[in-house]
């Protein structure tokens, strides 16, 4: 499988993908609209699929009547795949049945007739990216509110968890503080015993010279 554009991959301009079997409807609506996009091409449903998979593309422009799959199919395929791209259809058909079937099923915000002469297609592709824009903003906007409130049930746990460490920290602390005086209190002990036997014996446990006469007196 191709890997997704990634944003380093993204162009300076908005890209198009005009997809018809057509190559010279192709070729016009190329024309129509090189000078203020990446335009691409597609002659079919599956390569188009492949452009879409390679390129960060953000209007759809595709004719109805295709070989196999239908433009309605396709655009339906966009619509599940790459929700933010912006679907436009080419038809020369204006059947209430058929233009229902691409707003339910393609998704489609906008529909344009071959008959036309093709000059309402610059106006309308600039609208599909402007709305591009703003859905992408949108979801972008989304995304970072769902990281935040992620965040904010989280604060409970980890306040829970800072709590738990302070409170061992502070047991830490006072069974330090505790062994500490213990030691303290014996050491203090011991001088106040040998204090004792120097005072009372006369001897100085501390000099070499006495020992045997302690050891002497045990």
């Amino acid at each position: 499988m191709t890997a997704a554009p990634t944003a380093a991959d993204a162009p300076t301009r908005p890209v198009v993908l005009v997809v018809d079997d057509d190559p010279l409807v192709r070729e016009i609506l190329v024309e129509l609209l090189e000078d203020d996009y990446e335009v691409l091409e597609a002659p079919d449903a599956t390569a188009a699929t492949e452009q879409l998979e390679r390129h960060p593309v953000q209007v759809v422009v595709c004719d109805h009547d295709m070989p196999g799959t239908s433009g309605i199919e396709f655009l339906s395929l966009v619509r599940r795949t790459h929700p933010l791209v912006q679907r436009l259809l080419l038809t020369a058909h204006t059947e209430r049945g058929m233009l229902l079937d691409a707003i339910n099923e393609g998704g489609v915000a906008r529909y344009l007739q071959k008959g036309d002469g093709f000059e309402r297609v610059p106006a309308e592709v600039a609208s599909a990216v402007r709305a591009w824009e703003k859905e992408r903003a949108a979801h972008d906007a989304g995304r970072e509110l769902a990281v935040l409130s992620d965040h904010v049930r989280s604060a409970p746990f980890l306040a829970r968890r800072m709590d738990l460490a302070t409170r061992s920290v502070g047991r830490l602390f006072v069974a330090g503080t505790v062994a500490l005086g213990v030691v303290l209190v014996l050491g203090v002990l011991v001088l106040l015993g040998l204090y004792v036997l120097k005072s009372g014996l006369g001897i100085d446990l501390f000099s070499d010279t006495h020992l045997g006469d302690l050891i002497d007196f045990g």
